[in-house]
């Protein structure tokens, strides 16, 4: 599933997913928000305020925010939604590729292929 979520998301965006520090594990590239604010702009120019670089938590715990709040003003419901601590999963280090899923399901309802 995780490789399924990935696949996807570089299709939409046209690039090999990094985090800039050559790690490849998904929810570290996803982690800082980033990502997933540039998916929710390809649905909607300017739909998810531009997100700042970082490696900081607090940044991008704000970074996921943003694609949470263009995730409401897209129309996805509460049930599609996941919580920022969904990729800061203290106790295992690792979201699950169901919560990977649950991440990119607002973007792959339908809305791109």
């Amino acid at each position: 599933k995780e490789q399924e979520v990935r696949t996807w998301i570089e299709k939409v965006l046209g690039v090999k997913l990094e985090d800039g520090l050559g790690a490849l594990e998904l929810q570290k590239v996803l982690q800082s928000g980033v990502v997933l604010c540039q998916l929710a702009n390809k649905i909607k120019k300017d739909v998810c305020k531009w997100p700042r670089s970082t490696s900081q938590p607090a940044v991008q715990r704000e970074n996921i925010s943003f694609y949470l709040k263009a995730c409401e003003k897209l129309g996805m419901t509460d049930n599609f939604i996941f919580m920022t601590d969904n990729l800061f999963q203290e106790s295992t280090g690792k979201a699950s590729p169901a919560q990977m899923l649950q991440i990119s399901t607002p973007l792959r309802c339908g809305m791109i292929g």
